[in-house]
């Protein structure tokens, strides 16, 4: 029976950083070749674990280890940096997603040093991000793709792009090679045919 006969609905674990709008052309894509799709945000820990156990169908952050699965081409999107213009406190930089996979921040915050910026480095989600950046006690953010600050941010902070070839954050799909079922796998070439632009990266 062809899945597009199907009422199935295929859940996509997605790592919290992985862009909003690339999830969207994900799923418009998938279901223009009839594949059901549902994202759901996961931490790139607890998708990996899921993708292991259960034969989930994953997109981390990279790089995780990946031994027995499959993985795809690396997808890579750029960052935003955006910087309080008069900071009340020294240098701090957070990187705007909830729970960033060990591997993945230490290889974004190596590549920032290395484009000149001073740590302490940490993550912060957007609420905290913003609440940060608008009290003055956080001096830099740092987004996976362009930022939707508050207008109320407007007067205190400023925003650009930074030269994807300095700095990106990779995300991979990842499936089990164990995983018999033919849906996952016929949506996994769906998925990897679906061009996301990487205009950020």
């Amino acid at each position: 029976m062809a899945l597009s006969q199907r009422s199935q609905v295929l859940e996509l674990l997605v790592d919290p950083g992985f862009p909003e709008s690339w999830s969207g052309a994900l799923v418009l894509g998938a279901a223009k070749a009839g594949v059901d799709l549902r994202v759901l945000s996961v931490s790139t820990e607890e998708a990996l674990m899921k993708v292991r156990s259960q034969g989930a169908l994953a997109i981390v952050m990279a790089p995780v280890r990946t031994q027995q699965l499959r993985t795809s081409a690396p997808l890579r999107c750029g960052v935003w940096e955006t910087r309080v213009v008069s900071p009340l406190v020294s240098p701090s930089t957070a990187l705007v997603h909830p729970c960033p996979p060990a591997g993945a921040f230490r290889a974004i915050r190596d590549d920032l040093r290395a484009h000149g910026m001073i740590g302490p480095f940490s993550s912060a989600d957007r609420l905290g991000a913003i609440g940060g950046l608008g009290t003055g006690k956080l001096t830099r953010s740092i987004s996976i793709g362009p930022p939707a600050w508050p207008t109320e941010l407007d007067a205190v902070v400023e925003t650009a792009e930074i030269p994807a070839l300095e700095v990106s954050v990779v995300f991979q799909f990842v499936l089990s090679r164990d995983t018999r079922d033919p849906e996952k796998h016929f949506a996994w070439d769906v998925l990897e045919s679906i061009d996301l632009g990487q205009e950020h990266g």
